[in-house]
Order: C-alpha cells, then sequence, then structure tokens
C-alpha cells in the first residue's frame, strides 16, 4: 500500500508542481479513490481479528456471526493454504491487486472457502494457545 501511495504522490506532485492547492486537492481526491479503500479494509479486517482474539480470551463477549461472504473472508487465510485457486485469491488481495470485497463476490470463491471450513481444513501447524501458554510458562 505504501508503494502504491508513492507513486500516486509521484504522479501528483508532477502534475500539480507549481500549484500547491490543486497539489493538495489532487493529491486527497487520488488518495481517498486509490487508497482509502484499501485502508478501511485492513482496519476493518484489523479490528474484527483484535475483537475475536479478545473473546478467545475471555475480555469481551463474543463477537455476532459474521454474514456467510464475511465468514469466508475471515477464513480465506486459513482456506488458501488448502487450495491453489484459493491462495492466489489471497495473494491478490494482500498485494493490493484486488480488494477483499470484489475477490470474495467472485463466482463461487465464498462456497469453496466454506467448504473447506466445514471440512476440516485445520490452520497451519504450530501449538495450540494452550500449548504455546505452557511452552512459555
Amino acid at each position: 500500500m505504501g508503494l502504491l501511495h508513492a507513486r500516486a504522490l509521484r504522479d501528483v506532485a508532477g502534475e500539480h508542481l507549481d500549484d500547491p492547492p490543486a497539489f493538495a486537492a489532487a493529491w486527497d481526491e487520488r488518495t481517498e479513490r486509490e487508497l482509502a479503500p484499501w485502508y478501511r479494509t485492513t482496519v476493518t479486517e484489523d479490528r474484527a481479528r483484535l475483537h475475536a482474539l479478545r473473546a478467545a480470551r475471555g475480555e469481551t463477549p463474543a463477537p455476532p456471526a459474521p454474514d456467510p461472504v464475511d465468514a469466508a473472508a475471515a477464513l480465506l487465510p486459513v482456506a488458501a493454504g488448502h487450495d491453489a485457486d484459493l491462495f492466489r485469491a489471497y495473494v491478490e488481495t494482500r498485494a493490493c491487486l484486488a480488494p477483499l470485497g470484489e475477490v470474495m463476490t467472485r463466482p463461487g470463491l465464498a462456497e469453496r472457502v466454506l467448504e473447506l471450513a466445514r471440512g476440516g481444513a485445520s490452520p497451519p501447524p504450530g501449538p495450540t494457545r494452550d500449548e504455546l501458554r505452557a511452552l512459555l510458562n
């Protein structure tokens, strides 16, 4: 996201080098149009994950059940480890090539993620939370 923003800055600065007010307006418009959607998606994902972690620790109530597409979006990182098409879709979202919302509305993608989740697709190997706590104590 930072590289996309730097490229946009280069372009806008080159177009409005001698007109600071026009530069400011163009920079704001370009940032809002091209970067703000990515930023907002990232903030939304981070807040949902933080809420889920706090709920897992018993600090807050469990989050409400998301709609199926949001549930699939949350499971995409795990499902991506079990399906090459889902892996490519996940990488598209992380490389800022396609927004998560757009990727999740592709025909059959959310359904495939949920199918893998229902089928018991496991997260990457590693200790459970309790096992990690025991290791650290």
